[in-house]
């Protein structure tokens, strides 16, 4: 394969993948369920392991705030430093771990089970006064919860198709707000601890169940490769545009840390189940379950800016009304949340967008490790600002005008990462292993090899593997007993392409590296163009065969949109 292959193209053909990529997908009455691909399966699985997780979290810090209530001055910095280098250290793991995770689902039973015993040694211990373990113990359980949280997300990320994940990731979000209020409004009929703990056992259960029958594959083994990919591996480009979030998500969490009223969390605390507290909590789970839904959504239909753009908005708009009403934060606070969650779902969704399936967990990980130092700073300078000036009237007018001077740094650098082709999108052809045009009988119509492997003793032709591909597709479709047809079949280093034509007569088959969105707009305008040519002819096809003299063509569309 030449060189030339892999060049991104001059600019006229850049332009016209900007448009295929712009709208991912055409707005229709259905939107909200239309292209979701995800098993029920699946989606069970991911909601069980966030719902599990976030409880586990918020044990943790439910016992490390009974600590702070029940001592004497109300302060407990060294359980609080245990929980904040448990989670540093855990975000730290996960950047040169989580992509080397060989069984997922096996490591996730564990760290349930674990932290969940943790949980309820803890519990023992409270009464005991053995704070130096206790503290320990914090440190373990925060960093093992901060990992598993990592690995869920690229089980998210590896479970979901690009066309889907932000209304993924949004009714995922949106049951599990839900769960939360339904949790926190459980405590009086004394079912607090009840459902968090059925929840995490059920999880570990399911775990148990799914892993025996069904494996998530982080990291496929290597193929040995003649092409020019498998030569320049190792020369591997910078990604400018993850480099670019990066730099937003510093400055967001900047922005929201100079935003966030932490100076008042000890009267929080000290008022936990106060009326105050409950209102303040109704509104923030009304705010987050709406910013869940738009953000997903959003996302798929509209790209990505208008998300990024919003979450610097509610920052802003938060900040202006909590200069009109200093008395009742409830709004602003609920608003300033909605923009934590809002940019806590648009790091995956843009990992997804920009990065390689191999570095999903990485980019993830060291994403979020960004957005807490950058809260931590921010923080740090709304709680210190006020005790380097005298007069409180000047702090507030300080912090004020600091967070609008980094509210319109973030929209200058917004203004700066336009809604660009990704690198991996641009680079599409690299992501090609081979293409099969089938009959539903059975009879290869079309067959092209992008990336030239090598060749075993005892190859499969051809012709077998698209009889392969006909009956598992057939097998698959018997075993889910679903309307849709199967479309993706993931294998870990590789991704097998589904997709019928307008008759149900013609497979086409993609076999890639990633699945991207170039892809699938190329597929399904060559699968237009082919009904076009060739819907006469499809009835004539039969076991027994016909003039295959008729369906040479298919080569130059085939070579029209994904090149020889």
């Amino acid at each position: 394969m030449s060189e030339d292959y892999y060049e991104k193209g001059n600019e006229s053909e850049q332009e016209d993948l900007s448009i295929l990529y712009k709208h991912k997908l055409p707005f229709t009455p259905k939107f909200i369920l239309k292209d979701i691909e995800i098993s029920k399966k699946d989606f069970f699985l991911l909601f069980l392991l966030f719902n599990s997780l976030v409880f586990l979290f918020i044990g943790q810090i439910g016992i490390d705030i009974y600590l702070i209530a029940s001592s004497k001055n109300h302060s407990d910095y060294y359980a609080w430093a245990a929980i904040f280098n448990g989670a540093l250290f855990g975000i730290a793991f996960s950047i040169y771990n989580v992509d080397e995770v060989k069984n997922p689902l096996k490591t996730m039973k564990y760290i349930l089970i674990f932290s969940l015993l943790i949980t309820v040694v803890q519990i023992f211990l409270i009464f005991s006064f053995l704070n130096l373990i206790l503290n320990f113990l914090f440190f373990v359980n925060v960093f093992i919860l901060v990992y598993a949280i990592m690995i869920t997300f690229k089980i998210y990320l590896v479970k979901t198709t690009i066309l889907e994940r932000g209304r993924v990731l949004a009714f995922l979000f949106t049951c599990l707000f839900l769960v939360i209020g339904f949790v926190f409004g459980s405590i009086v009929v004394n079912l607090f601890i009840f459902i968090p703990v059925s929840f995490v056992v059920m999880t570990i259960i399911f775990l148990q169940h799914y892993s025996n029958r069904f494996e998530v594959v982080f990291k496929g083994p290597k193929v040995e490769s003649k092409s020019m990919e498998s030569k320049n591996s190792k020369k591997e480009k910078i990604n400018y545009d993850i480099i670019k979030y990066y730099l937003f998500f510093f400055c967001f969490s900047l922005t929201a840390g100079l935003a966030t009223p932490f100076e008042g969390s000890l009267e929080f605390i000290n008022n936990l189940f106060g009326a105050s507290t409950a209102i303040l909590f109704v509104v923030v789970i009304f705010f987050a379950i709406l910013v869940s839904l738009l953000i997903g959504t959003i996302f798929d239909y509209f790209g990505r800016m208008p998300p990024l753009i919003y979450v610097i908005l509610a920052v802003s708009i938060a900040t202006y009304i909590s200069s009109f009403r200093l008395t009742t934060d409830e709004i602003p606070f609920a608003v300033v949340m909605s923009a934590y969650i809002a940019v806590f779902m648009c790091v995956p969704l843009l990992i997804g967008d920009t990065t390689s399936r191999p570095n999903y967990g990485k980019s993830v990980s060291f994403s979020y490790s960004i957005i807490g130092i950058g809260i931590v700073i921010g923080a740090f300078l709304r709680i210190t600002i006020p005790d380097l000036l005298v007069e409180e009237a000047h702090s507030v007018q300080v912090v004020l005008g600091t967070i609008f001077m980094a509210c319109i740094a973030c929209f200058i650098l917004l203004l700066n990462i336009r809604e660009t082709l990704p690198s991996k999108e641009q680079n599409w052809k690299r992501s090609l292993i081979h293409m099969y045009i089938i009959h539903d009988s059975g009879i290869l119509l079309y067959d092209h090899a992008y990336v030239k492997e090598k060749q075993e003793k005892k190859s499969v032709s051809a012709d077998l593997k698209a009889g392969g591909i006909i009956g598992i597709k057939k097998i698959l479709k018997e075993i889910l007993r679903g309307q849709k047809e199967v479309s993706t079949i993931d294998h870990g280093d590789r991704i097998l392409i589904l997709k019928m034509n307008k008759s149900n007569r013609v497979v086409f088959a993609l076999v890639a590296k990633e699945e991207l969105i170039i892809l699938r707009k190329k597929l399904n305008s060559l699968i237009k163009d082919f009904d076009k040519s060739y819907s006469g002819f499809l009835k004539d096809v039969t076991i027994s065969g016909i003039d295959m003299r008729i369906f040479r063509p298919i080569k130059q569309l085939a070579e029209k949109y994904f090149g020889k």
